[in-house]
């Protein structure tokens, strides 16, 4: 960001000596959303609850306590302990919808004293394989598993552009800028779950992750002045790729207890996400035309400026923020379940994670058996911003968001027994053992709402310097929908 106030800092001066300030005022607005790019591509302060899994995703994510099959890897490893001999839990797709509009993200000033309202469009469409994971059990109290999960994946697309603006000081303004960033967060993770005792589970999980985004700028911009005997033409075209890869590791320890055979509770601890390492390379190039008809000698047909740097992050900084999901379940096997979880997220203080608060999650799923083989469930969660709050001094772009989300599934399937056999030497010992097989088809949604910061330019013919700006503070909304198919196995 300190590039956007060098560049303005340039501007006011050429202001103060040519008289062609006007366009290249307008110029460095644009400039801003330029360097703000990070705006689409990642925000620090919200945990984010990632809804992952069949059962669990269906109940909000509330599955600290409950967590039984091979998805505890992810909720609870404790809950490894409770998985058949051998499981495997597979989220086939997450077709995921987003929509946002930010209502005059720019204010523009127009001939007649009134303002041209940018809007700011943003819009996300994506398919993600979210997990496949295998648990194994080893004996009759310890269990292993190995998991691949996407958490997220996005392809974002964020769209600015003004078309024919007509400004106070006789001039005609053209510009747009779209922004489009593909990521995706893909973590690999090893877990153990023991039965301590009859009602007590222990269980540790070590994830590896890795992060890929790669955001394409295209902007244009194209200003014309109309003076008579002073007509001015200025045009700027930026294109470049940013590619930014970040290597991740995280430690989780978890615990359930049984109060009794319905009543249990949990307890799951997650590290920070810790960066081992990373880098961001950005390419590109960027070009200018200035054309001055009254005086050709100062015109400037700008060579094109390439675009090729690589900047590494530092290592072992806290890339996500830690947290302790603290879990209650009612369950009643076959017939219906209630799960709650309040989830403390802890602040972090960094050059990438600046004043970050405490903040508090809530996560409630309800189950409901409508017969042997039809499984109902519904959740509810928050994903409260840690930001304090968005303040007039704050950058173009940021904002503050604090999320709501529900769940819907449908489950297809079947518990079944099955009597097993095993030879110990010359004996035979018969085994009663519990298989399933489910489908699941469900929904989730998220709505974010809260504040950005924005800027609204003013013009005053009576002062030396007539362009100027102000920062405004607006509303901000998001919707993201997602439907989901998972597949679960006990055998």
């Amino acid at each position: 960001m300190g590039l956007v106030v060098l560049l303005n800092k340039k501007i006011e001066i050429l202001f103060m000596r040519c008289t062609i300030k006007k366009l290249l005022s307008m110029a460095a607005f644009c400039s801003i959303f330029l360097f703000a790019q990070p705006v689409f591509a990642q925000n620090y302060y919200n945990n984010y609850q990632y809804i992952l899994g069949e059962r669990a995703a269906g109940m909000g994510g509330a599955y600290t306590a409950i967590a039984n099959d091979s998805t505890a890897l992810w909720y609870n490893p404790a809950g490894l302990a409770r998985i058949s001999d051998l499981s495997m839990n597979v989220s086939a797709n997450t077709y995921s919808y987003m929509q946002t509009k930010t209502p005059g993200f720019f204010e523009l000033p127009k001939a007649d004293g009134s303002t041209e309202s940018v809007d700011l469009e943003e819009s996300d469409f994506s398919v993600v394989g979210n997990t496949l994971i295998l648990g194994k059990k080893l004996g009759n109290k310890q269990a292993v598993s190995f998991g691949l999960l996407v958490p997220y994946q996005d392809t974002l697309l964020g769209t600015l552009k003004a078309k024919g603006v007509n400004g106070p000081g006789g001039d005609t303004e053209n510009f747009q800028e779209e922004l489009s960033t593909v990521s995706a967060y893909t973590l690999a993770m090893l877990g153990y779950g023991l039965k301590a005792r009859d009602n007590l589970n222990i269980g540790a999980s070590l994830g590896f992750g890795y992060y890929q985004g790669t955001t394409r700028d295209s902007f244009f911009y194209h200003y014309i002045d109309q003076n008579i005997g002073a007509e001015t033409k200025y045009v700027a075209v930026s294109n470049t790729t940013t590619d930014n890869t970040q290597y991740t590791l995280q430690v989780g320890l978890g615990m359930q207890y049984e109060i009794d055979k319905k009543n249990k509770l949990g307890v799951y601890a997650q590290s920070p996400t810790w960066r081992i390492s990373g880098a961001t390379k950005t390419k590109g190039v960027e070009y200018t035309d200035l054309t001055y008809y009254p005086d050709p000698t100062i015109d400037s047909f700008g060579q094109p400026s390439w675009i090729n740097k690589t900047q590494k992050s530092d290592p072992w900084k806290q890339i996500l923020a830690g947290f302790i999901s603290l879990g209650y379940a009612y369950e009643k096997p076959g017939s219906h379940a209630f799960s709650l979880d309040v989830v403390p997220v802890f602040g972090v203080t960094d050059e990438d994670n600046p004043n970050k608060n405490i903040v508090v999650n809530v996560k409630a799923g309800l189950e409901k058996y409508l017969s042997d083989s039809l499984i109902i469930r519904g959740g509810l969660f928050t994903d409260f911003s840690q930001k304090d709050a968005v303040k007039l001094t704050d950058f173009t772009g940021t904002d503050k968001l604090d999320y709501y989300g529900g769940t819907l599934s449908l489950s297809f399937g079947k518990h079944f027994m099955v009597n097993e056999t095993e030879k110990i030497g010359s004996a035979t010992r018969y085994n009663t053992v519990k298989k399933s097989f489910w489908s699941t088809f469900g929904v989730v949604g998220r709505y974010g709402m809260g504040d950005v910061a924005t800027l609204k330019y003013t013009y005053d013919a009576t002062k030396t310097i007539p362009y100027d700006d102000e920062p405004v503070i607006k509303d901000k909304s998001v919707l993201n929908l997602q439907a989901f198919i998972a597949q679960s196995m006990n055998f």
